[in-house]
């Protein structure tokens, strides 16, 4: 279209010429009848028009002409030279216009006036020709616009219908709601056959606005979401079969059903037991079973319910034992299922054009979303929600506050809470008075007794005495085990274990009744008991395993213990360049074994759990088999059992510091590359090994720590920064939050000021001055935020004072003039010079 207009506006200066040119030669006719001098000066007005009106025409754009255009400006030049010629002779000066030079100049008129007349006919000639054009130029364009327009038109009904069948696939797919309940979701296409274009555009608007919605939605979503947020749950061991029936049975101690039913209480429900009693698998049983949906549908008159929960875990990381990790974990269920919500519980995070969505969450606003949610008006879709909390007891952080906390929300007519926890006073006298509160290790008698038989029914097959006096032998069992349990499903768990054992060694009735009675009742002294029983010869790897596990307070990674193996032959294994990256079936190779070695050797006190959905060297985790184990082992007496038994020596941090190490060696690039290993779980490995070298400088091992720090930078640069083929390090990845280059620019960022003395060769190396200057820790980001001081207190107390004046220059204004010099000194070979004054700043 815009060469068209281009084409149109050549054309319009041919047609100003030919018309210019049309006066002049009626001017001249006149001239021969004139006598005054007046149509002289005419026409010599009208040649400069025609010579300014030719220059219009040579000055048009080639490259819009058509081939007809272009020959009508051809025989335009040819007729404004003839043109010009012939008025040269009939020009009339009008300062010496005499009569007898006026009658000059018409004789000469009347001479030329065949020339004239010829000129005129080409003109006029020339004219039709252009419009002739013209017209069919248009006409031509007309029929590729309409031609093109349908063409769009066809291409944008059908990226119509394709953006309609992916709005009615997410609607149909999605697992949470519409944004608003009464909408019935995006309206397929009509037909269309009889349906204005106007229509299809107007459908097309609302399925850009459904999925604009959906992108607020997911934003919000993924601000709440954290990747650990359902790992707890999944984790806790699912409800021996037809065991926990009482619960919803007319036992008076077991009140859940009555008060899950209730209109009128707004009371937290308690469930406690003692350590290993099962008030986590009892938790997860009443959420998903199917007497709690009936029960809750009661209380909504069978209006709309929604079930969520959370799992404190003090194995877990910082974020699934806070109040943050809770709130997040239950706004995002409920969100997920209500998105209608999101726009009036967080209306900043909501807007299109803001940039709180950006923000983590802090408490505060989680604490204040929360609130609105249990208190809005009216709500015209009424939904109810059920919340379970499990382990209280497993919260890092003040208890009474969090229960001040519940028991508000818990007043909304909207929430019910249900909550459990360990005995422990702060809990005792909070529910004190409440009636809503069930004890497990109270209940569960009859769960015991049905949990043995079971497990040692299946046993009998393989063992005729037992087939033939069943009763006589099993009965018994379960009773005294059932006795010496006092309702802890975990020694439970530990004792029926024990008994598939012996029958597995050949035990008879008689032994296994002496196993029962021997076995202490109390949960630390069969893990002791359990200790002493592990072999010998794996004492000493056993004890690292457990020092390491307690160290952590988390889950690690089954190949991790696989280098923390090759320790105890070669203590710098981590920094040998014979680790090279692994394939798939590499660690599959190695991880096979150890699942079997890690169990066995380990006496049962810890568990394996696999995740499907994590890249191979993280899928199979090893954990204590439960919080008590932890709890016993970071005893004392334990601790100090275990650091004899793993030799004075031995030091889980450095160990895990050197694991975690080899673990990064191992991995390809590949697979950073292709997102097999997302970064975070590369940017969890390198902070776990930053936060043990801060606390191992306080133990007087930094040369140690620092040759790990080292061979990191090193083993990071070929998976972050593969395209460089120098031999410096050169990675860079934002870890902390903002660009750091090197190890040096990380430790910078967090004051690790004994790196800084291992780092003078670094930090005297010319070539370094411009990489310093890199790390955002000058005035624009990192002062603001505080981080700043830091990393200039780190570069005053090393670096000599013009290069830190340098550095400050570069990072506050990045000019090529302070960059020029900064490369000067480096040619001049003026390098930093680091102070020799002791440092002062401890931190």
């Amino acid at each position: 279209m815009a060469e068209a207009l281009a084409a149109l506006g050549v054309a319009a200066n041919v047609l100003q010429f030919v018309e210019c040119g049309l006066r002049v030669m009626k001017t001249a006719h006149q001239l021969k009848s004139s006598t005054d001098g007046a149509t002289a000066t005419e026409l010599e007005d009208l040649t400069r028009d025609l010579s300014t009106s030719m220059h219009t025409l040579k000055a048009s754009p080639v490259s819009h002409m058509s081939l007809d255009l272009s020959k009508s400006i051809s025989t335009c030049a040819d007729l404004s030279d003839e043109l010009a010629s012939m008025l040269s002779s009939l020009k009339l000066d009008p300062k010496d216009s005499t009569p007898w030079k006026r009658l000059k100049v018409s004789v000469q008129t009347h001479r030329k006036a065949g020339e004239i007349g010829q000129l005129d006919a080409r003109l006029t000639k020339l004219r039709s020709q252009i419009m002739d054009s013209l017209n069919f130029n248009l006409l031509s364009e007309l029929v590729a616009q309409e031609a093109s327009e349908n063409s769009f038109r066809a291409d944008t009904l059908s990226g119509i219908q394709k953006l309609a069948d992916k709005v009615a696939a997410l609607a149909e797919t999605r697992p949470w709601e519409t944004s608003d309940p009464s909408d019935p979701g995006p309206r397929p296409l009509e037909n269309t056959g009889d349906k204005t274009f106007r229509v299809f555009l107007s459908q097309l608007v609302d399925g850009l606005t459904i999925l604009r919605q959906e992108k607020r939605v997911n934003r919000v979503l993924k601000s709440l979401h954290f990747r650990q947020i359902a790992e707890r749950v999944s984790e806790v061991s699912s409800a021996h079969q037809n065991t926990f029936s009482w619960i919803f049975g007319d036992n008076p101690k077991a009140n859940v059903a009555e008060w899950m039913e209730s209109h009128e209480n707004n009371e937290i429900y308690w469930v406690s037991g003692n350590a290993g009693s099962g008030k986590s698998t009892l938790m997860k049983y009443l959420m998903k079973h199917p007497s709690s949906i009936a029960a809750l549908d009661e209380w909504t008159d069978n209006g709309k319910i929604q079930i969520c929960s959370h799992f404190f875990w003090s194995a877990g990381t910082a974020i699934q034992k806070s109040q943050e990790g809770l709130l997040r974990a239950l706004l995002f269920q409920i969100m997920l299922h209500k998105t209608y919500l999101i726009k009036e519980l967080c209306p900043e995070r909501w807007k299109e054009d803001s940039f709180a969505h950006m923000e983590p969450w802090t408490r505060r606003e989680l604490e204040d979303t929360f609130y609105k949610l249990a208190y809005l008006p009216d709500d015209p879709f009424d939904f109810r929600i059920c919340i379970f909390i499990d382990g209280l007891d497993e919260y890092r952080g003040d208890h009474r506050e969090l229960l001040s906390f519940l028991f508000d929300l818990a007043k909304s007519p909207k929430l019910k809470i249900c909550v459990s926890s360990r005995p422990w006073i702060e809990f005792r006298q909070a529910f004190e008075k409440s009636q809503w509160k069930l004890a497990v290790h109270d209940l569960t008698s009859d769960d015991v007794q049905k949990y043995v038989k079971d497990k040692l029914s299946p046993q009998k097959p393989a063992y005729p005495w037992l087939e033939t006096h069943d009763a006589a032998v099993v009965d018994p069992l379960a009773e005294e085990i059932c006795r010496k349990a006092q309702g802890v499903f975990l020694w439970v768990f530990l004792v029926v274990r024990s008994l598939i054992k012996g029958l597995a060694n050949g035990d008879e009735f008689r032994d296994l009744q002496r196993r029962v009675g021997e076995l202490p009742s109390d949960l630390e002294e069969y893990f002791r008991l359990m200790l002493d029983n592990i072999d010998s010869v794996y004492r000493r790897r056993t004890a690292r395993v457990f020092k390491s596990l307690v160290h952590t307070d988390a889950s690690l990674p089954i190949l991790l213990f696989h280098f923390i193996n090759l320790e105890e032959e070669d203590p710098d294994y981590a920094l040998k360049d014979s680790l090279k990256p692994l394939s798939e079936s590499q660690v599959l190779a190695i991880v096979k074994p150890k699942r079997y070695q890690v169990i066995a050797q380990c006496k049962d006190l810890i568990k394996l759990t696999c995740f499907d959905h994590e890249p191979v060297v993280l899928r199979d985790r090893v954990t204590f088999l439960h919080r008590t184990v932890s709890d016993f082992l970071r005893t004392e007496s334990m601790d100090n059992l275990l650091q004899e038994r793993a030799g004075q020596e031995f030091e889980p941090r450095l160990t895990l510091s050197r694991a975690w190490l080899a673990m990064i060696k191992t991995i390809s690039p590949a697979s950073i590359q292709n997102k097999t290993l997302k970064m975070d779980r590369l940017r969890r490995f390198v902070l776990a090994i930053i936060a043990y070298a801060q606390e191992l400088e306080a133990l007087d091992m930094d040369s140690q720590i620092h040759a790990i720090l080292d061979a990191l930078d090193m083993a990071l640069k070929p998976l972050l920064d593969p395209t460089s083929d120098s031999g410096k390090s050169n990675w860079e990845d934002c870890f902390l939050g903002i660009r750091n280059k090197t190890i040096l620019g990380v430790m910078a960022r967090i004051a690790h000021f004994h790196y800084f003395e291992h780092a003078v060769p670094f930090l005297e190396a010319p070539e370094r001055v411009l990489l310093l200057s890199e790390v955002d820790w000058a005035p624009r980001m990192a002062i603001a935020s505080g981080e700043g001081f830091m990393l200039q207190l780190v570069f005053e107390e090393y670096v000599d004072s013009q290069t830190v004046a340098l550095l400050k220059k570069l990072c506050e204004d990045p000019s090529s003039s302070h960059r020029a010099q900064a490369v000067a000194g480096q040619s001049a070979g003026t390098a930093p010079t680091l102070k020799t004054v002791r440092r002062k700043r401890k931190m």
